[in-house]
């Protein structure tokens, strides 16, 4: 089981990943593929469900 700083830093790579592909890729005038589009994206949603995520077992 990850705890949470383990996801955090999951998500990170995911992002760095992401952004990278996405800058290498829009150097060339060719084809652009919306896949590190979407990765930035779900590393951003992952970002945001952590952080906002209500801890309901202390209760």
């Amino acid at each position: 089981m990850q705890n949470k700083i383990d996801r955090l830093t999951l998500y990170a790579l995911m992002g760095i990943i992401s952004f990278g592909a996405l800058v290498v890729n829009t150097s060339g005038a060719e084809q652009v593929s919306l896949m590190p589009v979407w990765g930035v994206i779900a590393a951003m949603i992952g970002f945001w469900l952590e952080i906002h995520q209500h801890d309901t077992s202390k209760h």
